[in-house]
């Protein structure tokens, strides 16, 4: 079971001083008491900021942010991420095979673009019969996109099939 949880932070205040020299006093989340009161730890801890609603990944055992501590240390939450957890979360896929799925989806989409796209007879039959009244997108086996691939790349291009039926 996969559940999404927030928690409210321990409230500390500070004082700071602005610009003009005023001190203020600032209300300073510290975290949740996760340890103490749930009996799981959670794959991703997200702590969001209260005035920004920006994103920091605190903790990330799925290695969806890898790397984004440095290059974003904040952001804010899109759709994209939840779908992103969600994929980890049933299929186990990291943010690395995502990558690969989404290059091999580039790769098919190019040849079939060389090849004449839609006015290619010969590729739209293979393109039905490879994909089975599926989306290219739903399509998570790596192998899968591979070997359709492959399959796409052996159908002559659309140029190719005129040269062909002027040469009988």
């Amino acid at each position: 079971m996969h559940v999404i949880a927030t928690a409210r932070g321990k409230d500390e205040y500070v004082m700071e001083q602005d610009d003009r020299g005023k001190w203020n006093i600032s209300k300073v989340g510290v975290g949740s008491q996760q340890d103490k009161d749930t009996e799981y730890e959670f794959m991703v801890t997200l702590q969001i900021d209260q005035k920004t609603h920006l994103a920091t990944a605190m903790k990330d055992n799925t290695h969806l942010w890898d790397g984004e501590r440095v290059q974003h240390p904040a952001r804010v939450i899109t759709k994209e991420d939840g779908e992103a957890i969600m994929d980890w979360a049933l299929n186990g896929t990291s943010k690395a095979d995502l990558e690969k799925l989404q290059n091999l989806r580039i790769q098919i989409t190019d040849v079939c673009n060389k090849k004449g796209g839609q006015k290619n007879a010969l590729l739209m039959k293979e393109w039905y019969a490879l994909l089975d009244g599926r989306r290219i997108t739903k399509i998570t086996s790596e192998e899968e996109l591979k070997k359709i691939l492959e399959k796409l790349q052996e159908v002559p291009a659309l140029d190719e099939q005129k040269e062909g039926a002027g040469d009988e």
